[in-house]
């Protein structure tokens, strides 16, 4: 492609799950949203990642790929959309980027199976650090290997679709989660626990694993050993892994 530079080559099928992050906006955190916010992407030590966030959340899913180079820009919310059109599971995906001024302008994706490239649209913007959120290195970190099935129906069963709901979650030897009518335990398969409780906005959570491949039976609960009590103000992380994909949500507890 003339003016482009090859980037990276992908399957389909892998690019269409690394496009779920996407965040959208709660009904009722509008105000919250900046408009024309798109996916943050980067490529960095052997790992593309795709992200995205509001003020209560961040999705962040990340794949090893062979290339060994620095990139990173925001893809425009409506070349997403497009995007995902676009992609079929079965593709081959060439990625190329185009520079004006030093700067990424346009982000092309060429199919096997279609002539024309889709044209991405990007935004100038600075993508703040959340990679330094991320959890499960840290020493002082703790964790819960939960069934991700019984976690999903277990949410959804306390909450009513389209309202904004918060459960607590109560860890000690294993974990449960209560509202005011029901309390119920996690099928919690292993862990390095520490006593702790915090409230989540279920909705989030239950948005994340949707996204993740039916396919994938566990998700494991980061947290912090500051993680002693209700209202405090340190993220806690969910993630999955699925083959090569590792899919993150980082979120902040209610206060």
């Amino acid at each position: 492609m003339k003016g482009y530079e090859l980037l990276t080559t992908m399957d389909g099928g892998k690019l269409l799950k690394l496009l779920k992050v996407e965040v959208s906006c709660d009904k009722d955190r509008l105000s919250t949203w900046i408009e024309g916010t798109g996916v943050w992407v980067e490529i960095m030590n052997g790992r593309i990642n795709f992200a995205g966030s509001n003020a209560y959340k961040i999705h962040w899913y990340s794949m090893p790929i062979e290339e060994n180079v620095n990139f990173s820009t925001i893809l425009d919310s409506r070349s997403v959309a497009q995007l995902k059109k676009f992609v079929h599971k079965k593709d081959k995906v060439d990625i190329y980027f185009k520079k004006e001024n030093n700067e990424i302008v346009n982000v092309a994706f060429q199919t096997n199976r279609v002539e024309e490239p889709l044209i991405a649209f990007t935004i100038n913007g600075t993508i703040p650090k959340y990679q330094d959120l991320s959890m499960e290195d840290k020493e002082d970190t703790y964790y819960a290997v939960m069934d991700k099935q019984d976690l999903q129906d277990k949410l959804q069963s306390m909450i009513k679709k389209g309202i904004y709901s918060e459960v607590h979650f109560v860890i000690n030897e294993d974990i449960s989660i209560e509202n005011d009518t029901v309390v119920n335990k996690i099928n919690t398969l292993n862990g390095k626990f520490i006593a702790s409780e915090f409230k989540l906005n279920a909705n989030y959570i239950i948005d994340f694993l949707k996204t993740i491949d039916t396919k994938t039976k566990e998700i494991t609960l980061y947290y912090d050993n500051l993680h002693l009590s209700v209202g405090h103000t340190r993220p806690v992380q969910f993630l999955a892994k699925d083959g090569t994909i590792t899919y993150r949500l980082i979120t902040m507890p209610s206060k």
